[in-house]
């Protein structure tokens, strides 16, 4: 049976013999190959001229990996040749774990990798141990002791060794319950208690009874003693449930605060806690819980959110002495920088205003973009150009790069991503732009969001929002009275053009559809959908999410803010805050949205699509457009502008 599929994968590679330099035959030589070599057969008969190609090394692990328990020395030979290819990583934790076994520690040392998973960093710092360096690598394995989570086998001398050095004292033992209590890991928080004395251990125990069974709070913490280690307990309890059930959690603060003495530090926590809670849910009495926070005791986050409530409530004067609350790193934010000036204009003080506004005008961000409206200053778009298509080619000198190119050539994505990464992490900055140019140009589109992300990248517009699938997209759009750019903008935020992208919430490709919504649509669209997978097909997903998101559009009249937050966070969420304050201008209402991931989005998507609004038409519509209801309607559009911004270019979520 091996011969017969030896001659049919042989047969199927004759023609292509010795013309190697075609790439189109490479490829076809090297998928002969792989399957050779994987049903244990003779490869190179099949490719004689891979000497040079670049995916040779999955040649050789495919023969590899064939063999259940390849040779020791085997696997490490492919690693000294290889080095730390994405290809050695799986190889090099099977040798590290055959060298454990045989207690070869300085063995074990020479494959050390800082992209290692966590058992055999472990196992590098158990080597390290058994070689007399454990009190140079002391924090290192400190640092991986404090997880929130059960570490495996492989830690465990880190651990043995952590108690024979006297570390895990009591102080270090509740850092790492609080990092257990914070990922609800009821399991390990009884383990650690363990490792307390007396009363720290009771109310460890306690700790994880209440967390286990929030109800039993208030009947069994009544017997709780009032000592540091019940008030600690009682603190990060309470935080807890804060997050669970903020009501449930103002309830027994009141009860308990008068039970213990907590220090003003434990104090402040948990009110912040729920004040923080109690804001996010817009509750009545979350006024009252912020104004217990005096300043140098609030978060940055009940500080934000001080200002969403007051906003929320068009309290001018609490949401001004929300402002002033704010510090420097803050400020520096563009968010903040505009309800700076939104909140002064909201207030009548129409000249600090203006000077806020035209401050924040030269930041390239959704706040930038709103601020220069209101400023009635272009917007500032400052491209650089991406390396010419003969410099891009020079990234293919760099052999990871190349690999990672062959890989999306044949259509292997996974192995082609961890190779990117692994070539990119190496790469300078000249190299990186070229990189990326190159996959642009070879219709690789979603290498650009996550490789130019910082600095002057950021710049790099028409590779970092390419006008991918343009035909198929304009088309889709104009057949749902859509913007084109809008569609563009909501793509480029869902997947940033990963095609194959499947998200925790089951959604799947360019924009990110769930398979049941895509049935709906698909069904009033009279095709066949069965296999979510096809959504992977660029074709049916814009199809099909063109459709759904005209229809979100047409629900909320054309607002294009709302039909985004709707693609996000679901449409009866849109119409339970709208419910709640959908009296408030377009910028306040978005703001005030609950869920952090949701104000982000509608942010993005909208200076998103305004930036590609610029590539498809030479100008960009009006904020105040895309923050009206209208769609149909051609939007005014205004100039884009190069000078340089004047302001820094802070780095944060909402940035395109």
């Amino acid at each position: 049976m091996k011969r017969r599929i030896f001659c049919i994968l042989l047969a199927a590679s004759a023609a292509s013999t010795g013309i190697a330099a075609d790439s189109s035959t490479a490829r076809t030589q090297f998928l002969v190959a792989h399957k050779l070599a994987k049903a244990g057969l003779d490869w190179q008969k099949a490719a004689p001229d891979m000497a040079s190609y670049p995916l040779r090394p999955y040649l050789e692990h495919a023969a590899l990996m064939r063999t259940p328990r390849p040779d020791s020395a085997a696997l490490a030979a492919f690693i000294a040749r290889h080095g730390d290819q994405p290809l050695t990583r799986t190889l090099r934790s099977q040798l590290i774990a055959r060298r454990i076994q045989s207690r070869d520690w300085a063995g074990v040392q020479s494959l050390d990798l800082p992209s290692l998973p966590l058992p055999d960093r472990c196992h590098q710092q158990h080597a390290a141990i058994e070689l007399g360096q454990g009190a140079a690598r002391k924090e290192a394995i400190r640092t991986i002791w404090l997880s929130p989570k059960a570490l495996p086998t492989a830690c465990h001398p880190l651990d043995h060794w952590l108690r024979q050095q006297g570390a895990l004292d009591a102080d270090t033992v509740w850092q790492r319950i609080e990092l257990a209590v914070g990922a609800n890991q009821i399991g390990l928080l009884r383990t650690l208690a363990a490792d307390l004395p007396g009363k720290d251990k009771v109310a460890a125990l306690h700790l994880a009874d209440v967390l286990a069974d929030s109800a039993r709070a208030r009947r069994s913490a009544k017997t709780w003693p009032d000592d540091g280690a019940h008030r600690r307990a009682m603190t990060l309890a309470l935080v807890r449930i804060a997050a669970r059930d903020d009501a449930l959690a103002a309830s027994l603060w009141r009860e308990f605060s008068q039970q213990f003495k907590f220090e003003d530090g434990q104090k402040y926590r948990v009110i912040d806690a729920i004040a923080l809670y109690r804001a996010n849910s817009f509750e009545a009495d979350a006024a009252n819980w912020l104004d217990l926070l005096p300043v140098g005791q609030d978060t940055a986050a009940t500080r934000e959110w001080r200002l969403r409530e007051a906003l929320s409530r068009r309290d001018l004067g609490a949401a001004q002495a929300a402002v002033d609350r704010f510090d420097a790193t803050q400020l520096a934010d563009p968010r903040w920088q505009y309800w700076r000036a939104r909140v002064a204009e909201l207030r009548g003080d129409a000249d600090a205003a203006a000077r806020f506004y035209r401050a924040l005008a030269g930041s390239p961000t959704y706040f930038g973009f709103v601020a220069a409206e209101r400023a009635g200053q272009p917007y500032a778009l400052c491209p650089i150009q991406p390396p010419e298509a003969g410099d891009a080619a020079s990234a293919l000198a760099q052999p990871g790069f190349a690999r990672a190119f062959e890989l999306h050539a044949i259509g292997w994505m996974t192995e082609a991503r961890r190779e990117w990464d692994a070539a990119l992490s190496a790469a300078d900055a000249t190299t990186r732009l070229a990189a990326v140019a190159l996959a642009d140009e070879r219709g690789w589109f979603d290498r650009a969001p996550f490789a130019l992300n910082a600095g002057d990248d950021l710049r790099a517009y028409s590779l970092r929002f390419p006008l991918a699938h343009r035909e198929l997209i304009v088309a889709s759009a104009q057949r749902r009275a859509l913007s084109p750019a809008f569609v563009y903008g909501l793509i480029r935020s869902e997947s940033a053009w990963v095609q194959d992208a499947k998200s925790h919430a089951n959604a799947y490709g360019l924009m990110q559809l769930i398979p049941e919504t895509a049935r709906r649509m698909a069904k009033a669209e009279k095709r066949n959908f069965a296999n979510p997978l096809a959504l992977f097909d660029p074709a049916l997903n814009v199809a099909l999410g063109t459709r759904y998101l005209s229809g979100m559009l047409q629900r909320y009249d054309g607002a294009h803010w709302l039909a985004a937050a709707a693609y996000n966070a679901g449409p009866q969420r849109v119409d339970q805050w709208l419910v709640q304050r959908g009296d408030l201008e377009p910028d306040l209402f978005v703001e005030t949205i609950p869920f952090k991931e949701t104000r982000e989005y509608v942010a993005r998507v909208l200076a998103f699509a305004l930036i590609y609004d610029w590539r498809l038409n030479g100008k960009a519509f009006s904020m105040d457009y895309a923050m009206s209801r209208g769609e149909g309607t051609p939007p005014p559009r205004r100039e884009v502008a190069c000078p340089l911004p004047s302001t820094p270019i802070v780095t944060t979520t909402t940035k395109p």
